[in-house]
């Protein structure tokens, strides 16, 4: 039996994807004017402050798929998680990915299509600076099957299974990144941001109880508080004093930030089910839409910068940054909107002479 929706999934990933806006739109600005410029250091805290986007999105990833399928799980699903992924997912990768080439490589390489350049920046997602999100997804889903068989498999497991993996995964990359020579690269990153995915699995099998604090009044204030403080403390320490804090802590305070953003914004989502009917539809709106959002922005930013260069003026660079932003919002979600009218009245028009056929027949 297919389980109620979670309704505040879409209110997150909006919060989710405006933060990647943000991201991209003050990323050139981080090194605007001097060292110690008001404008840089507006810019540095915009962008740390939103550095919560990717493990956002990969605890709602890993919340929707453990969620779903906890009791729906066989041997027969894993053809079908396979299949839905490679429709709903990889091809969308392929195609964008595509785009991406054929456009940058016109623009900054001279070149309309390389093949084998374009096999090296599709497996390691490279195509454009911010597709290698999905190969981080794509290395979730090849472990996802393997975690819920296990659980499946051997239910009494579910409790403690999650804490245990988390911690050790944990201990290896902090092993693998200040115990051993450093390696880089797309093969990797799943030691680094699977912590996200599988937190936000443990709370989709645990979502019930979980709710229960997120709908809470006080629990929103505690999240709000302590994600905030978090955010400010680590932001002061990168922007004022660089290195001062020692990279283990660094890193374990900002998994802290991803996860209490995450929550918190599960929370607020909770909140406005019932409140604010303006800004709830205008959130849900941008959630929905977010995977498309994420997909197609870079190309308008780059139009973006094309057209309007980059001013000296503090003042007008700080303008600048807010028309980005809103261009980067308003033009990918209208791209996406237009997108979907356009398949969904392909489908449609399809099935209409599928039904026609089959009556003349």
């Amino acid at each position: 039996m297919k389980k109620a929706k979670i309704v505040e999934l879409d209110r997150v990933r909006a919060f989710a994807i405006l933060g990647v806006l943000m991201i991209h739109s003050t990323a050139n600005g981080t090194m605007a004017g001097t060292a110690d410029s008001l404008l840089q250091q507006l810019m540095k805290w915009l962008n740390d402050l939103a550095m919560f986007s990717v493990p956002v999105f990969l605890f709602v990833s890993g919340l929707v798929l453990f969620y779903n399928y906890e009791q729906n799980w066989s041997a027969r699903s894993i053809g079908t998680f396979y299949r839905k992924r490679l429709k709903g997912v990889f091809v969308p990768y392929l195609l964008i990915s595509l785009l991406y080439h054929i456009v940058y490589g016109r623009l900054f390489y001279d070149y309309y299509f390389n093949l084998s350049a374009f096999w090296d920046q599709l497996k390691v997602g490279h195509a454009s600076y911010h597709l290698y999100f999905m190969i981080i997804l794509f290395q979730m889903y090849l472990i996802f099957p393997f975690i819920m068989t296990v659980l499946t498999r051997w239910p009494r497991l579910k409790a403690w299974f999650f804490p245990v993996f988390i911690v050790l995964v944990q201990a290896a990359f902090l092993y693998r990144q200040y115990n051993v020579q450093y390696e880089s690269g797309a093969h990797v990153y799943w030691i680094n941001y699977c912590i996200y995915f599988f937190l936000g699995g443990y709370a989709g099998l645990y979502y019930g109880r979980l709710k229960v604090f997120l709908e809470k009044r006080m629990g929103m204030i505690a999240l709000l508080l302590a994600a905030a403080c978090l955010g400010v403390y680590l932001s002061y320490h990168y922007i004022y004093l660089p290195g001062q804090l020692k990279p283990i802590v660094s890193d374990t305070l900002s998994r802290c930030y991803g996860l209490l953003c995450s929550l918190l914004f599960m929370s607020v989502g909770l909140h406005l089910e019932k409140r604010l009917p303006r800004l709830r539809r205008v959130l849900d709106s941008i959630g929905k839409f977010s995977f498309g959002i994420y997909l197609i922005h870079p190309l308008f930013q780059t139009a973006f910068g094309k057209l309007i260069a980059e001013p000296g003026s503090p003042v007008l660079y700080l303008a600048r940054t807010v028309v980005l932003y809103l261009w980067l919002m308003g033009a990918s979600w209208i791209a996406v909107y237009l997108y979907r009218k356009v398949s969904t009245l392909w489908k449609n028009r399809r099935q209409v002479r599928k039904t026609g056929a089959g009556v003349t027949a």
